[in-house]
């Protein structure tokens, strides 16, 4: 799989635990994008990441993925399955846990360039 088009990587890092952030999926009609196509992916190693399609005014389409990693390694694509996890941590463990969202964003909003640029990011992330 060959990616190419302009693709930007950005790392979100939350300092404190932060319990009802937002998911990528909530913030971004609140920014004026129109979604389409959501889609999770395993790419590389096993590594879970969410697709999506966007679209707004006449930049026509565009591809963005995110995922999260926390300190223990976890890793997923699902916002409501990171809660689960705090949730899970918090109660047995009495640990907070401390959460990094990968996004990349991209003018690639094909499976075949996303997946194939994210592979590349295989090193990059735990």
């Amino acid at each position: 799989m060959k990616a190419s088009g302009a693709f930007c990587v950005q790392a979100n890092i939350r300092p404190q635990p932060v319990w009802f952030s937002a998911s990528p999926e909530l913030c971004l009609p609140g920014q004026g994008y129109l979604m389409s196509s959501p889609r999770d992916v395993r790419v590389g190693e096993g590594v879970s990441w969410r697709l999506i399609t966007l679209e707004k005014g006449f930049a026509g389409k565009l591809g963005f993925a995110y995922t999260f990693f926390n300190q223990e390694g976890f890793r997923t694509s699902s916002h409501v399955g990171r809660i689960v996890r705090d949730v899970f941590d918090r109660t047995l463990y009495n640990r907070i846990d401390r959460w990094v969202m990968i996004t990349v964003n991209s003018s690639v909003y094909g499976d075949d360039g996303l997946c194939g640029f994210l592979e590349k990011l295989k090193g990059v992330s735990p």
